[in-house]
């Protein structure tokens, strides 16, 4: 069932289903908390699954000039209200970013991290992402700030994606001390692993967990195998 918390004047939608140990999820860019529906089919027969809309998406009101410190804030706010002090973390994609930056914040909160398909580093976007996001986008916010009445969720999402365009979370992911899960599949070609490599084996508190011939968006179609990896992981 959504649910509703007001930060400052803005509407924040957040899910929370089952019972037990919180995990809360955070979705990725352009999606919403309902990616995680059958995931948390899966988990909340074991675990308090709570689903929140990052500002801008889902049933979530834009917030104006958002950084990924903003919407950990955000988050937190959100959390805080609710009444959780202690839960694991998991996030998607952009939500992956957002973790991170949280769990650098507020790890004394946070038990376990798993990121699934997480973006780190602008240098995960192949050559011809990247040259798309950092010369298009540009001209076609330019032209969706001319029309009478333009999409503001739209423009949040093209302005969050052009931000990470230059963003490098290095810093943030070594000050995080708890066990990190990261989980990529090989036939990701939005953001690649390749450039994290050189982490792996030097941060002994990141474990990583391969998927074959998956894509991205592993979260909607590999729900039960990837509830059953993060049950695993978590206990």
């Amino acid at each position: 069932m959504d649910k509703t918390i007001k930060f400052r004047k803005y509407n924040i939608s957040y899910d929370d289903v089952g019972d037990g140990e919180v995990i809360i999820f955070l979705h990725g860019w352009a999606n919403s908390k309902e990616i995680y529906r059958d995931l948390i089919s899966y988990l909340s027969k074991y675990y308090r699954c709570i689903s929140i809309d990052l500002p801008g998406f889902g049933k979530s009101d834009v917030v104006d000039n958002l950084t990924l410190s903003k919407m950990s804030r955000i988050v937190d706010n959100v959390i805080n209200k609710i009444g959780i002090k202690k839960f694991n973390l998991v996030g998607h994609s952009l939500g992956g970013a957002v973790s991170l930056v949280y769990a650098s914040k507020y790890q004394e909160k946070i038990d376990k991290v798993i990121l699934i398909s997480p973006f780190v580093s602008f240098r995960q976007f192949s050559k011809s992402i990247f040259y798309l996001i950092r010369h298009f986008i540009p001209y076609l916010l330019s032209k969706i700030l001319l029309l009478k009445e333009p999409n503001k969720k739209f423009i949040n999402a093209i302005k969050i994606v052009y931000m990470l365009s230059s963003v490098d979370l290095y810093k943030y992911l070594r000050r995080v001390r708890k066990d990190i899960l990261m989980i990529f599949g090989t036939r990701d070609h939005l953001l690649s692993l390749k450039p994290l490599e050189p982490i792996f084996g030097v941060f002994n508190n990141i474990h990583l967990s391969i998927y074959e011939d998956v894509r991205h968006f592993m979260v909607s179609y590999n729900a039960v195998d990837l509830g059953i990896k993060i049950k695993k992981f978590l206990s």
